[in-house]
């Protein structure tokens, strides 16, 4: 069950007859951006969601899990990545 994926857009031409494709189109650029979603803002989101349950019955949970991001981070940190 393999299967395949495509980059870019597809090519159904039969091509020059001299093994060369007549496609000089290339892949889509996408224009620079300077936000990323990187670990520290999934962390920083999981911060706001445990103000916002705080007190709630699921909260508990919530930290638990909030605890293991966060030692997640300080890990990525004491390794300076």
């Amino acid at each position: 069950m393999g299967s395949t994926a495509s980059t870019g857009p597809v090519n159904t031409s039969k091509g020059n007859g001299t093994g060369t494709s007549t496609d000089t189109t290339g892949a889509p650029t996408s224009e620079p951006h300077a936000f990323y979603w990187t670990d520290g803002w999934y962390v920083a989101i999981a911060c706001g969601g445990g103000i916002l349950l705080a007190n709630t019955r699921v909260g508990p949970l919530w930290y638990g899990v909030l605890g293991i991001a966060l030692i997640y981070q300080l890990n990525l940190l004491l390794q300076h990545k």
